[in-house]
């Protein structure tokens, strides 16, 4: 449709793919992590070697923006922990009783307020469910050890994790902003392929629930493994 001169993409053994590319590529054996399977997408045109980490830079305008916002709640202290609790995948949502005691949990340990982040709208419109109805369960819980960032656009959301020394949350597109921007990563998984989908470029651990679903991953095993990336990347 895009009437390019070239087209390059995956195909699979056997798939005549002429309608589409003319390049088709063989999909790739096991399990490539998708920036790697993306930059083989390139070798045609001679681009080889492994990918860069990526980088993602913040809007210093919109820094400043929830800079004052936390100003004005008191600020923020170190270790500051950064916590996205929105999922698009069912089986991939942490539960909101996990989030509001793990949220107690890093307060009374570190005396720090939480950045709190999450897809903005409710979760009965049936187009674009979002989460300020759990966002506002865990304020209502936390008070004020919680900072609660509602981002409407993806810059603000950049911005706020910029902000932050490590980043807590569910598998999704917050994950790979925090990757981007260099953020040490606790993450919780339900079913996602660690191997393909894992923050690239970055130290990270990814907990995944016993039978897959990240409902089973414990407030426990969550908090220590935050107190494991803490300490190893000297975030005080």
């Amino acid at each position: 449709m895009t009437r390019a001169r070239i087209r390059i993409g995956y195909t699979k053994k056997g798939v005549d793919a002429s309608r589409w590319y003319t390049v088709p590529l063989l999909e790739p054996a096991g399990n490539l992590h998708e920036v790697a399977r993306t930059m083989n997408l390139l070798s045609p045109l001679g681009v080889t070697g492994e990918a860069p980490k990526m980088r993602v830079f913040p809007s210093q305008h919109e820094m400043l923006h929830f800079k004052l916002l936390a100003d004005a709640a008191g600020g923020l202290k170190k270790p500051c922990l950064a916590m996205h609790i929105s999922s698009r995948r069912p089986e991939n949502r942490w539960p909101l009783d996990s989030f509001i005691s793990l949220g107690r949990k890093w307060a009374e340990r570190y005396g720090t307020r939480i950045m709190l982040l999450w897809s903005p709208g409710s979760e009965k419109n049936v187009y674009h469910p979002g989460d300020d109805e759990k966002a506002g369960a865990i304020v209502n819980a936390l008070g004020q050890d919680v900072l609660a960032c509602r981002t409407s656009h993806l810059s603000e959301l950049i911005a706020v994790l910029s902000m932050a020394d490590i980043v807590v949350g569910g598998d999704g597109g917050a994950m790979h902003m925090a990757a981007g921007l260099g953020k040490p990563i606790v993450t919780m998984w339900g079913s996602t392929n660690q191997d393909r989908w894992r923050p690239f470029g970055i130290d990270h651990i990814i907990l995944q629930g016993k039978s897959r679903r990240a409902e089973d991953i414990s407030v426990e095993a969550v908090s220590a493994a935050l107190d494991s990336l803490l300490y190893t990347k000297s975030c005080f």
